[in-house]
């Protein structure tokens, strides 16, 4: 049986529930894809040679194995030498005793055993 007393209950209780206040939502944000930016026109394709060579696909070659230009690590080096660094899976051409072209390498289970 609902009497006058329950009703005011329930209607004392509907009015406190609405001072009840709820945490803010936070906008779910959409994550957004990774920029990859172009690649350099050297890795485009090579149509001038009897045997064409297609041009590397965007985002198929991570940036840190492009080839670069960075003051040479091995100074002590003569100009045209060339020092792979199987553990960084880089190749450095020294160019000078400042400069190296840096390409980066793939090293199979063989050049992590050769030494000299």
């Amino acid at each position: 049986m609902f009497t006058r007393r329950n009703f005011i209950a329930v209607g004392a209780m509907a009015g406190l529930s609405a001072c009840a206040t709820t945490p803010p939502q936070i906008p779910a944000t959409v994550p957004s894809a990774p920029v990859i930016p172009p690649l350099p026109d050297f890795y485009g394709a090579i149509t001038t040679e009897p045997y064409p060579i297609p041009a590397i696909p965007q985002g198929k070659l991570p940036q840190r194995y492009w080839r670069q230009e960075v003051a040479n690590p091995w100074p002590n080096y003569t100009s045209g030498t060339i020092v792979v660094d199987p553990d960084a899976a880089m190749l450095h051409f020294v160019e000078n005793e400042d400069r190296a072209l840096r390409y980066g390498v793939s090293v199979g289970a063989a050049g992590f055993a050769w030494q000299g």
